[in-house]
């Protein structure tokens, strides 16, 4: 009955008020599902700004540009007729990337010689930089290859057997699990946890502390009961947050995973348990609800980082992985992008153990603490 009567409480200390303390389980994590959504729409890097300096301008020349300015990933912002006009555009950042042509460029081409494209990428934004050295370097071979098979061609070599001679290695390419290859299913799923666990902290936090000094349950009440009636609320919350924004990223993402609800569940379940456990134990340590608020998140916001999502674990020193092994985004984030992109796995049940049990070992110790300082909370009266 007391158990009861605690849960019973605590729904209710949840949804008091003009604003509810339970609209941060659901307010934070969707915010972060549809603003990051609008931050990842194009799903991939597209038109960088590129300024030409073609040297030449001869029918060759003009045939490469075309195929930048064909390309989506790059936006041709200024042909310039000088290098300083050139390096001008560079270093306003009017372009990020500029493309150079030399003023031999045609005669090298067609006496097989090599001739030294210059490109210039302001790598200031990695992000952009790395894209745009993969994809020229796409466009370059491509441009070489078809000049190479012309030249044979004008040799008298057939064409089928002039591609054979250019580019005599052909490589299928088969995407796994991200056919578009966009930053969109890449991010939003952790992004969404991580809003999600800073939901359960903005609501979760002071809930521990706050019994040191009010003594709203009785001595008679016990702390384990303490802790499961607070629990409870907290959880079934959480995993209600949980499903709706996930709800909202099948939305964004539009997503078919009827038959992975199973799965899906168990991440959320198991990450919300964990979270809130966690944030039971930075509360139980606490002298006050503000204190309890603003530590964790000294363990929370690196998380993101650490979690495997953008930068892979094995890639980590070994303080990087141990921390990562503290946190409960660690071993949601990337099972949960598996879970929506790939057909199976692996590692799945293994974290979804691992969070439960680290949920129980939190819980423990913070049974211990909360416990003790209750009890001495009495003593002081």
């Amino acid at each position: 009955m007391k158990l009861k009567k605690i849960i019973r409480d605590e729904f209710a200390l949840l949804f008091k008020g003009k604003f509810p303390i339970a609209l941060y389980f659901f307010i934070v994590p969707i915010l972060f599902s549809v603003l990051f959504s609008m931050v990842y729409a194009q799903n991939s890097v597209k038109h960088i700004p590129l300024v030409i300096f073609d040297q030449e301008n001869s029918s060759i020349s003009r045939q490469l540009v075309q195929i930048y300015n064909d390309s989506e990933k790059f936006t041709i912002v200024d042909y310039v007729p000088d290098q300083e006009s050139f390096e001008e555009d560079l270093a306003t950042n009017k372009a990020l990337v500029g493309l150079s042509i030399p003023p031999d460029f045609t005669k090298k081409v067609e006496l097989g010689d090599a001739s030294n494209l210059l490109l210039v990428v302001n790598s200031t934004n990695n992000l952009f930089g790395n894209v745009a050295l993969m994809y020229s370097k796409q466009m370059n071979q491509t441009f070489s290859i078809a000049i190479s098979q012309k030249l044979f061609e004008a040799g008298g070599i057939l064409p089928s057997q002039s591609m054979n001679l250019v580019y005599p290695i052909h490589m299928g390419l088969r995407v796994l699990n991200n056919p578009v290859t966009g930053y969109k299913p890449f991010m939003l799923p952790g992004l969404m946890l991580n809003g999600l666990q800073i939901g359960i902290l903005l609501a979760v936090g002071p809930l521990l502390v706050r019994e040191y000094k009010s003594k709203k349950y009785g001595k008679e009440y016990s702390s384990l009961s303490l802790l499961i009636g607070k629990t409870i609320p907290s959880w079934i919350l959480a995993v209600l947050s949980y499903v709706v924004s996930m709800t909202v990223l099948f939305f964004i993402m539009d997503l078919q995973i009827a038959h992975k609800v199973i799965e899906l569940l168990a991440i959320g379940v198991a990450f919300s348990f964990f979270v809130i456990q966690a944030m039971f134990f930075f509360s139980s340590i606490s002298v006050d609800e503000v204190f309890s608020l603003q530590v964790p998140l000294v363990y929370l916001m690196p998380g993101l980082l650490f979690s495997g999502l953008t930068w892979p674990d094995f890639l980590m020193t070994s303080f990087g992985k141990f921390f990562s092994s503290l946190l409960p985004i660690s071993y949601a984030a990337v099972n949960l992008r598996s879970v929506l992109f790939s057909e199976s796995d692996p590692f799945l049940w293994r974290d979804v153990s691992y969070m439960l049990l680290f949920g129980l070992l939190a819980a423990a110790v913070t049974l211990k603490i909360f416990s003790f300082r209750r009890k001495k909370s009495y003593v002081k009266g």
